[in-house]
């Protein structure tokens, strides 16, 4: 049996490392800045001035969504027969990750 992911994001720590190879980034909780939960992290930097990653670091510590998969091989792996659905989720984040 295969465990597979069934989304086209993930959900960690912020991490500035996984900024670059996502094509989003959703912010889901910040304690330094709270209500940048729920909004882009794009949008948040342009806002401020700054980058993408500049952003992310006074944002820490928090949670994100990044989406870097591509959801025609999503599919492509979840019909595979011997796959098998597995997830997680970070319950402490005002605005999780659906699959939570």
């Amino acid at each position: 049996m295969l465990i597979r992911y069934p989304y086209d994001a993930a959900s960690t720590a912020l991490l500035p490392e996984l900024i670059e190879v996502s094509k989003r980034v959703l912010v889901t909780g910040s304690k330094s800045h709270p209500k940048a939960a729920g909004r882009d992290l794009d949008e948040i930097a342009a806002e401020w001035g700054c980058t993408p990653v500049e952003a992310a670091e006074r944002l820490r510590p928090g949670g994100a969504v990044y989406f870097m998969m591509d959801e025609t091989d999503m599919h492509r792996i979840l019909a595979h027969p011997e796959s098998m659905i597995g997830s997680d989720g970070i319950p402490y984040d005002p605005h999780p990750h659906p699959r939570l």
